[in-house]
Order: C-alpha cells, then structure tokens, then sequence
C-alpha cells in the first residue's frame, strides 16, 4: 500500500477527507456544489436546443426528489448545480435526468458508452457561502470567455434571478435567502463582483473555490467553538442595500470619495453591521476602509439621518427574514 501523503499515524490528512472526491451521504437541509464533467472533456452540448432538453430532464427528475434546486450553468463539457440535499440520495434524482440524456446524445451522434465521468463531485457549502457559489456558478460562461457579463449568458440561472420567467423546480427564493442576497440588480451587482466577496476571492477554478470553502468553514468552527455568532446579512451585501438605497453605484459607496453621500452611505453600512452583528474587519473590507475607521464610527453616536435610515433598512432586512 502507498502512504504517501499519510499522516505518520497511517490516517488520512483531515484536508484530503474533507476535500475528497465522492461524498456518498449529503445532509438533509445543507447546499451543496454538484458538478458533473462529460468524459475526456468532450462538449456534448452545443446547442440551446440541447441545454433546454438537460434542464427538461433534470426539472423531471426533481419532481421525484425532496432535492431542491437553487442554480445551475449547463456549460458545453460539464454542468454545476448548486442543490440543497433532500432526504433521499443524490444518484437516485440524478440517475433520473443523466441515463436519459446520455442516451439521447448517443443517439444523436451515433455513439455507444458513458458520457458523464464516474459520479458527480459533491462540495459542501457552508451556511453564509452560498451566496459565493451562487456568483461563482453564474460567472462559468464569463470565465470561459462566451459572455461579457453574467446577465448576457442564456447558460446559467442568473437571468432567472433578474427577473427573467423560471421553472417550477428552480427555487430562487430559497436561494437568495440562503445568499442573503436581494433579488434583482442588487443580486447582479454582487454576481458581477462590484462588491468584493471574501469567500470568493480571485477563485478561479473549481478548485481554488473548494478551498476557499473550506478554509471558510474552519474559520467558522473556530467561532462556534468562541461561541461567535455569524451576522444574518454579509457585509457585502449590506453595502449593496445602503448603495441602492442612496442611488449610488456600489464602486462610488466603497471609493476614497469623502463626499456628503459616501460619508453618509458609509456611516449607515456601520450602523446596520452593529445591529446585525457584522465583524468589524467584514466591513471595513466591504468598505475598502481601514477596521480602526469602522471602530471609531461605531464609538460614536449616529447623527440622526443616519439613525433614520438605518432604522428603515434593518425593518426591510426584519420584513424580507419574516417572508422568507
């Protein structure tokens, strides 16, 4: 047996565990990143005709599933879905939309065998990233250079987030409240990376993401065990609100700019974050200002402006939780 690699116990690295290929046993309740690769990277979809017949299939199978479907891109030699796990297996749903498509795209080309490599790649996402791997799932056609934005691409769910019309399996609601997103330009804005998101970073492959995950869930473990709570809305996504609230683009919210409606825009973003519990350093990097900024804001009384608008934000942020 070959232990390279192994701990000098003979146990496997608690990384390659985490990070390893087949997770046969999702959790109920919990999202995870399912990506699915067509063997020896052939494009086997090369048409929309094609893409609407997988996404025929795959809103077929979930009718037989307690699996729920949050977003997708259906790129030409491998497909990414973000699913929060049902209580029934994943090859069972699956199977369903993968056997008849693969035999439909034998047909068409005359072919005979496999065209999906063994067994889909499942990552975990954990609670307060699923906004990240929602961004990064809709930015596939942009990174292989077939679209300018992620709005322009007919590939991925990200229209359907816009406002474009849906299909009955494709949970949008769930997946912004699992995002802590808003719906629509807001929701573009944080796709497109006009706020900058630390958990997803520069990641630009499937790999560097999963590894962002999980140092991101290590850093959680560490604040379970402190006994630290995570903020019920990210930073980044607060400084969206507090922008389009004030009809500022989000670049001028987070500028050097010391204008009357930045300072304005920046003091609400600090006294939304002290009520929701956002970590000083999150909004000073949702910010692109220095923790020892947000530390002497929040030390300081809001002028009254600031507390009415404030005020107002946090009840939309309580109404939209509630509705969720």
């Amino acid at each position: 047996m070959n232990d390279v690699g192994r701990n000098p116990d003979g146990t496997q690295p608690i990384d390659d565990i985490l990070m390893s290929r087949p997770r046969r046993h999702c959790a109920p309740s919990v999202v995870y990143h399912v990506i699915s690769r067509f063997v020896a990277h052939e494009f086997f979809i090369g048409s929309e005709a094609v893409r609407r017949e997988y996404l025929t299939l795959l809103g077929r199978a979930l009718t037989f599933t307690t699996w729920r479907c949050l977003g997708y891109a259906i790129m030409s030699n491998h497909i990414h879905l973000a699913m929060v796990a049902g209580t029934d297996p994943l090859a069972g749903w699956l199977r369903r939309a993968h056997t008849p498509f693969a035999e439909a795209i034998n047909r068409s080309l005359g072919r005979i065998g496999a065209i999906f490599v063994r067994g889909p790649k499942t990552v975990l996402i954990p609670d307060g990233a699923v906004g990240a791997v929602l961004a990064y799932i809709h930015n596939n056609p942009v990174r292989a250079g077939v679209s300018a934005r992620p709005r322009d691409s007919t590939w991925t769910s990200h229209r359907a987030y816009l406002g474009a019309p849906a299909p009955a399996w494709l949970d949008i609601d769930e997946g912004l409240r699992r995002a802590r997103a808003v719906r629509g330009e807001l929701f573009d804005q944080l796709v497109n990376g006009e706020v900058h998101h630390p958990i997803l970073g520069e990641a630009n492959t499937d790999e560097a993401l999963e590894a962002r995950l999980l140092a991101y869930e290590r850093a959680r473990s560490v604040e379970r065990r402190r006994g630290l709570a995570r903020p019920a809305l990210a930073a980044t996504h607060l400084v969206a609100l507090v922008a389009h609230d004030l009809g500022m683009p989000i670049a001028q919210l987070r500028s050097r700019r010391k204008g009357q409606l930045e300072v304005l825009g920046r003091a609400v973003v600090i006294a939304c974050g002290v009520h929701l519990g956002c970590p000083t350093s999150e909004v000073a990097d949702a910010l692109t200002i220095t923790p020892q900024a947000v530390t002497k804001r929040q030390r300081e009384a809001p002028a009254r402006e600031v507390a009415a608008i404030a005020r107002r934000l946090l009840e939309q942020i309580a109404r939209g939780r509630s509705a969720a």
